[in-house]
């Protein structure tokens, strides 16, 4: 056997990992250049080389192979390939055949097979192959494939054409946890499978011309992330029960099967099945509906020889059925199911009447052919259809239509071909004939020459809005998308295209009335021509993007859905203190853009250098002053305002002051910074700008207080809310709502998340654990368009993630909570987005230090915009800290964002005898379409290790620590505080001791 054309790939994934391609192009064309993230390699061109990025194909005599090798971990810190790649490697070229590399070890990137092997190196110095471009024969392949995997691997496994294998090897793949989707294709022998993946982590399976033998799926089966099965082939020889049950598929959402042998009985009845589709090719298999799909079907489809069992009526969600059976004689349901839009049944037996259940007005496609209908057509069934309507009733043979009703004129296809039809209604004749595939009524309804259409208008004027006439504007206008022309006199238009009877012009001779159906607030029109309308509305009207209007004349008026986009929009801003320049990216309207007027801090213009749709560029005429500024902006005299917008930040080059300098009151800031936080509390030192510097572990944040602790995570399985339970402790932040805020700040509208259906997954690699949920809104019009996700992560590790361009320090244990909103549907340009955070902490937050009574303070915020930048909530000795950074992304751009207290509110449950109340803190947005924030929260043990414990008489032991006093007080001083530093030391020892145990049940 010849391989024609080889390339490997190994991609960097984000966690640091690599991911081995093999691939073989079926083409002959191989590009001089290999691209793999920002490296080039050259590629000999020849007509056995071939490259291709991410998975591709391999070529064996006609046989297609797509598969991923192994994901590899990097490890090391020399410049040598990896041994782990460097297995990888050669298992790909001894299974598939390499004869331009006979030997190879770690240091085969040193250039000896330029133009085959090509390699980088890591930030650390580290070798990683990149590309692989070779050919040669390939050995026996009498090996198995499987067996050559590791438990380090690609999330993704497709393979192809591999005669290699004929079973799944029974522990495979439960050594692969990284493994969620595997797909096998075009093997010719039956692969044999006892345990079919049994106990693995795989979420889909696709298979194509492949089939099974020996699996057996019931309740001992255990496949806790499945959602998908799809192309699963298996031979019933002898016959085989399947069972698909919640405890076994708790998740599985899809199932596609293919089943041939004996007689089989197929249960599904797993909870949160979607789809189901089976064909039984030969032999036959009956088919059991269980009732925990009643809440969760959406899609079956049956075909071959299968006979059902179940009522489908009760499937509440269920939208399609398509059934192709011979075995069946009736209805799959006793009453329409309520969300079904669409019923197809072919080849069925039915050899009665169709069915008097009348057809809901849901429904938009019933077809019903070439199943023994028999017996007069009852009409009345169809007579709630909606406009539109899909009906097929042909090749029923002994169907007697008999005379096709007028209101079936209103239907988009009927098709009743080989089925007994009398006559047929003027708008059917008019256009049979023509090619229309949506009319098919039969050669003895056709129109008998001479025939003429007679189309006729209901009105002589021509009444369009929004270039849609009324659709009652005329009789027998067609069918087909063909377009009419005819001459209309006397409006002055000579001319009208006519679409499926629907007009193209405003008639400018009448004067129209336009008025938002929500309010009834009237919009002033002032202009209108035959092809536009134009209308002012009052400031103060809420607009929203899909905007519902009356629009009528005296002679008509319809109800229309517009598109309407308030200008200007600043989403986000961009400033550069070098040359003074503000940017602006958001909406400002069509391309006039006069007159344009831009003011910062209510005085200081700033004049445009640029403007378009998008983005508006200006320079300051003066430097604005450090901190949070206004923002107005008027484009063509329509006007945006804000005042969380902007923020300027101080020149910290200027004022500035070292450790020598005294402060008023005589002291140092190092001799300050002793003082107030007693030198550190002992894990540190004070700096000479009077900045703590902290012990290991320890949190600068607090002055070397508060200590990192070990503590277990575990995350919420319901919503998206941050918890953590240390020693029964228990701490909780959770998101409590989004809320749309007017330019005063007072609530527009509010979505409360709290009692919110979330779908959640959560993964982990048992160091990160990070935990997706995506909100469900259901069929709430209000919000058809808004996406909420939240996305939770964690580890015991610290760690450094990216938010944006910046980079955030996440200490051990510490949980970040990434929150994103898109498509909120605003009322105004004036309106902005607030996500609203929700705690509880005690009124009383102090500590005793030194027997002095310390305050933790519950906000640290900002100087000059008072935006919190951290919460401290106390309990015990235990401390809860959340930082809020001061931006978030708006449609992908950095931004300044205010972090306020909304509100504290005393709670009446004081059970543990702490006074408590409820902190709520609001998060704001400029107005975006993609919002994205990132605060996070960090559990903390306050070490007071180095505390006076005995309380009798106040500790002056810090005084000694920054400073003495002369003379024999000075003596006195010192005498004391050595009697004191020997009764610390004796306590000292018993805290340690109790700390240390306290801090083992924290690991």
């Amino acid at each position: 056997m010849t391989i024609k054309r080889l390339f490997a790939s190994f991609n960097y994934n984000n966690r640091g990992a690599v991911v081995m391609v093999a691939a073989l192009l079926k083409g002959s064309y191989c590009p001089s250049v290999i691209r793999d993230g920002s490296a080039e390699f050259p590629c000999r061109k020849s007509r056995n080389h071939a490259t291709i990025y991410g998975m591709g194909y391999l070529t064996v005599d006609g046989l297609d192979l797509v598969f991923i090798i192994l994901s590899l971990v990097i490890i090391g810190s020399v410049a040598l390939l990896p041994s782990s790649e460097l297995a990888s490697l050669q298992f790909l070229i001894q299974q598939y055949g390499q004869s331009q590399l006979p030997q190879m070890d770690q240091s085969i990137c040193n250039k000896t097979y330029s133009g085959w092997v090509f390699c980088t190196t890591d930030s650390n110095g580290v070798d990683h192959i990149s590309a692989v471009c070779k050919s040669s024969k390939i050995r026996s392949t009498k090996v198995n494939f499987f067996v050559n995997f590791t438990d380090q691997w690609s999330p993704e496994c497709k393979i192809g054409g591999d005669e290699t294998i004929s079973s799944i090897p029974s522990l495979f793949p439960k050594n692969l946890p990284a493994l969620s989707e595997f797909a096998i294709s075009d093997i010719q022998d039956e692969i044999y499978s006892n345990t079919f993946f049994n106990n693995s982590n795989i979420s889909v399976l696709k298979f194509d011309q492949v089939i099974f033998s020996g699996v057996t799926i019931d309740e001992s089966l255990y496949l806790p992330k499945l959602t998908k099965l799809q192309g699963l082939a298996l031979i019933a020889n002898p016959p085989i029960n399947l069972n698909f049950q919640s405890n076994s598929f708790p998740l599985l959402e899809f199932i596609g099967l293919e089943i041939e042998g004996f007689l089989s009985v197929i249960t599904v009845n797993s909870s949160k099945i979607k789809g189901l589709s089976i064909n039984r090719s030969f032999g036959s298999s009956n088919v059991i509906i269980g009732p925990n799909l009643n809440s969760s079907l959406e899609n079956i489809q049956l075909s071959g020889s299968i006979t059902f069992t179940g009522d489908l009526k009760d499937c509440i969600h269920l939208k399609n059925i398509y059934l192709s059976m011979s075995s069946l004689n009736s209805y799959p349901f006793t009453a329409f199911p309520t969300a079904l839009e669409a019923l197809t049944i072919s080849g069925a037996s039915f050899n009665t009447k169709l069915p008097t259940l009348p057809i809901p007005s849901n429904l938009t496609t019933f077809i019903l052919s070439n199943s023994d209908l028999v017996g007069n057509l009852p009409h009345t069934v169809f007579q709630n259809a909606p406009t539109g309507f899909k009906l097929g009733l042909d090749n029923n043979q002994n169907l007697v239509v008999g005379d096709i009703p007028e209101y079936w004129c209103q239907f988009g296809m009927v098709n009743v071909e080989n089925t007994i039809v009398n006559s047929a209604p003027e708008c059917f004749q008019c256009y049979y004939g023509n090619g229309d595939t949506s009319i098919k009524i039969g050669t003895a309804a056709a129109p008998q020459p001479p025939f003429t259409c007679n189309i006729t208008f209901v009105r002589y004027n021509l009444v369009s809005i929004m270039k849609i006439a009324s659709v009652y504007f005329g009789l027998v206008c067609g069918w087909s998308p063909s377009t009419i022309q005819f001459n209309i006199l006397p409006l002055g238009y000579k001319k009208c295209n006519i679409y499926n009877g629907r007009g193209c012009y405003f008639n400018s001779f009448l004067t129209h009335l336009v008025q938002f159906t929500k309010s009834n607030t009237i919009c002033t029109v002032f202009n209108q021509t035959s092809n536009s309308l134009t209308c002012l509305l009052p400031k103060t009207t809420p607009i929203s993007p899909n905007l519902s209007l009356n629009i009528s004349n005296q002679y008509h008026s319809i109800i229309s859905t517009v598109n309407l986009v308030y200008y200007p929009i600043v989403s986000s801003a961009d400033y550069l203190s070098d040359n003074q320049t503000l940017t602006f990216y958001g909406y400002y309207g069509p391309p006039d853009f006069t007159p344009l007027i831009v003011t910062v801090a209510g005085t200081i213009n700033c004049n445009a250098t640029s403007i378009n749709e998008t983005t508006l560029q200006c320079k300051l005429a003066s430097t604005p002053q450090p901190g949070p500024a206004t923002l107005f902006v008027s484009v063509g005299g329509f006007e945006f305002t804000s005042s969380n917008l902007l923020y300027f930040q101080p020149n910290n080059n200027n004022g500035s002051t070292t450790g020598s300098t005294t402060t008023n009151g005589g002291e140092t800031p190092q001799q300050k910074c002793s003082r107030l936080t007693y030198n550190c509390y002992g894990h540190g030192y004070c700096d000479t700008n009077g900045i703590c510097q902290c012990d290991e572990n320890y949190n600068q944040i607090d002055n070397c207080l508060t200590k990192y602790i070990n503590t277990t995570i575990k995350p919420n399985t319901t919503n998206p809310t941050v918890s953590f339970d240390i020693d029964g402790i228990d701490f909780q932040f959770e998101i409590y709502s989004i809320q749309e805020l007017d330019y005063d700040g007072s609530i527009l509208q509010e979505l409360l998340l709290t009692n919110q259906t979330w779908n959640v997954s959560i993964n982990t690699d048992n160091i990160t654990t990070l935990a997706n949920y995506q909100l469900i809104l259901g069929n709430d019009s209000m919000y058809q368009s808004l996406l909420v996700s939240s996305d939770i992560s964690f580890s015991s590790i610290q760690r450094n993630v990216t938010f944006g361009d910046t980079e955030l320090v996440l200490a051990p244990n510490a949980i970040k909570i990434g929150f994103t909103i898109n498509g909120w549907s605003y009322q105004s340009n004036l309106a902005t987005l607030r996500v609203v955070f929700k705690s509880i902490m005690n009124n009383d937050q102090s500590i005793l230090f030194d027997c002095e009574k310390q305050s933790i303070d519950s906000f640290t915020k900002e100087e000059l915009s008072e935006s919190i930048q951290y919460l401290r909530v106390v309990k015990n000795n235990i401390q809860f800290n959340g930082r809020f950074i001061d931006f978030v992304l708006s449609d992908g751009r950095k931004t300044y964002s205010k972090t306020e207290l909304i509100s504290l509110t005393p709670t009446n449950d004081n059970t543990n005898g702490d006074e408590q109340s409820i902190v709520l803190i609001g998060i704001n947005l400029p107005q975006c379409q993609s919002c994205q924030l990132d605060p996070d929260f960090t559990p903390l043990l306050i070490d007071k290790n180095n505390d006076n414990n005995e309380c009798s008489s106040q500790s002056n032991t810090w005084k000694i620590i920054v400073g003495t006093v002369a003379g024999g007080i000075g003596l006195v001083a010192l005498t004391i505080a050595t009697v004191i530093l020997i009764k610390k030391k004796v306590k000292s020892h018993k805290y340690h001791k109790d700390m240390a145990q306290k801090l083992n049940q924290f690991k």
